[in-house]
């Protein structure tokens, strides 16, 4: 089971090492969808406030006309050892396809996510979730300083 989960791992890693453009990126409005059973209402409410105050402390605004969705998505699944969780976060707007005419869709215009093998679920989930909200704002400085 090790090994499916290091495999899975590996290759959600190289999905997240992706070209998404972050360019004028300001102002977000955070949806959490968080299914995680080993976390109670008390621990998903912090959460998420840690998310948006992290995100704030980095620049980003809230509560804005227009922002663009950033979304953190969060599942489990319990096993012998522990549990693996995975998270996904991204960026979702309304974007203009053009596909022969214009077509007004919502799309992932950021994706990134992980699976991770825990024995310790809270703190590990904690953890990764804060590495892959550190990443996303490097992501942004870097195609912001440009």
């Amino acid at each position: 089971m090790r090994f499916l989960a290091t495999l899975l791992f590996t290759f959600s890693t190289l999905f997240s090492a992706n070209y998404f453009s972050l360019d004028d990126v300001n102002s977000l409005h955070l949806h959490m969808s968080n299914k995680l059973e080993f976390m109670d209402e008390k621990q998903k409410k912090s959460l998420k406030k840690d998310i948006t105050d992290k995100l704030k402390k980095a620049g980003f605004k809230f509560g804005k006309v227009d922002s663009i969705n950033f979304l953190v998505k969060l599942k489990s699944v319990e096993i012998d050892e522990g549990e693996v969780v995975h998270i996904s976060i991204g960026l979702g707007e309304n974007v203009t396809a053009s596909r022969g005419q214009d077509i007004d869709i919502f799309a992932y215009t950021f994706y990134m996510d992980t699976l991770l093998e825990a024995d310790e679920p809270y703190e590990e989930t904690i953890y990764t979730i804060n590495r892959l909200i550190s990443k996303f704002i490097d992501a942004h400085k870097f195609d912001n300083e440009q």
